[in-house]
Parts: C-alpha cells; structure tokens; sequence
C-alpha cells in the first residue's frame, strides 16, 4: 500500500514541475529535480561561439549536444545545483571536480577540465 501511495504522489508532484521522488537501487527516496547549466566554448562566457542553456535533470547524466561536445570552456549551473564533468559519453572515464558555482575558464587549475566534456551529470544542493 506505501507503494502506491508512493507512485501516486510522484505523478502528481511530476505534473506541477516540483523534485520527484527516485527509487534508488536500495529502496531509498532521492529527490530529483529539473533544473539549466549555461555552458560556452569561449572562456568567459565570451560570445565567440555556441553558448547553450542545457536542461539537466539531477542525478541523470545527459550527453553533451555535438557542437560543445569537448569543446565547453565555461559552465555556470543554476544556483540549486552542482554537477560534474566526464570525458566520455554516459558519465564514463575521467570526472571534473565539482562545479557548484559560475566557472568562467575550465583550464583554471583547480578544474583543468577545458574541452573536455562528453557528458554531465548535476545534483541538488
């Protein structure tokens, strides 16, 4: 029956737009939510390039559109969020440090992730 009632408040919430619960692996609820990472190939944000605002769904790893695929160089995930980088499709290979906030160059030594991005996976805050 907690199942149910489970299900029933996941439809519902889903059709307002709010954080739905997940059923992880271990039978526990995680929350997950909507949410945009604006990523450019310029650093700065520069407007050189693409920029796109990319819509991620937390805890789901999403690919990279084809023009910024290893190309992003600044990423500024909403303020509800973090996310990581991968190097390979499907959140595979090598992981960037967590971005929580505005990032104007991924070359910075604390991130050294510039053009390098396949994938990216966000979580909430």
């Amino acid at each position: 029956m907690k199942t149910i009632a489970t299900i029933i408040t996941a439809l519902a919430l889903a059709g307002h737009g709010l954080a739905v619960p997940a059923v992880e692996a271990a039978g526990e609820l995680k929350a997950r939510a909507d949410s945009n990472v604006f990523v450019c190939d310029s650093p700065r944000f520069l407007d050189t390039g693409p920029c796109e605002n990319l819509p991620v769904t937390t805890d789901v790893c999403r690919g990279v559109p084809a023009n910024l695929d290893n190309k992003i160089s600044s990423i500024s995930p909403n303020s509800n969020i973090h996310c990581t980088l991968f190097d390979e499709p499907n959140c595979g290979g090598v992981a960037s440090p967590d971005i929580a906030e505005r990032v104007e160059n991924l070359s910075d030594p604390r991130f050294n992730f510039n053009d390098k991005a396949s994938s990216i996976k966000c979580f909430l805050k």
